[in-house]
């Protein structure tokens, strides 16, 4: 089986839900009923399993500068990450969860 395959085949319910970041980018215009959320990192995040999925950072360290004032969180490609699951909106009785790593 070739790597792409088996990056298809990977049952995602059976992850360990460890990896690294593979690419980020920050997002400063969110779509309608994220705005709050405002500025986020988005990443495609490379699984210890293999495959890439997209998910948002969260839990994001902030860096102090000279003065004392935080600063922008420092995210790196090959920084580790691990999934958390939280709730992101309610709508009438269902609760919609994400998948978020940090």
């Amino acid at each position: 089986m070739t790597e792409m395959e088996h990056n298809r085949s990977c049952d995602l319910d059976n992850v360990s839900g460890r990896g690294e970041v593979y690419s980020y980018t920050k997002v400063y215009d969110a779509p309608k009923g994220f705005e709050e959320y405002v500025p986020y990192y988005v990443a495609l995040v490379r699984l210890k399993e293999g495959p890439l999925v997209t998910t948002q950072l969260t839990d994001l360290h902030f860096v102090e500068n000279e003065a004392g004032e935080r600063s922008h969180p420092q995210v790196e490609i090959e920084m580790p990450v691990e999934m958390v699951t939280r709730r992101l909106k309610v709508s009438g009785d269902k609760d919609r969860g994400a998948g978020l790593w940090i």
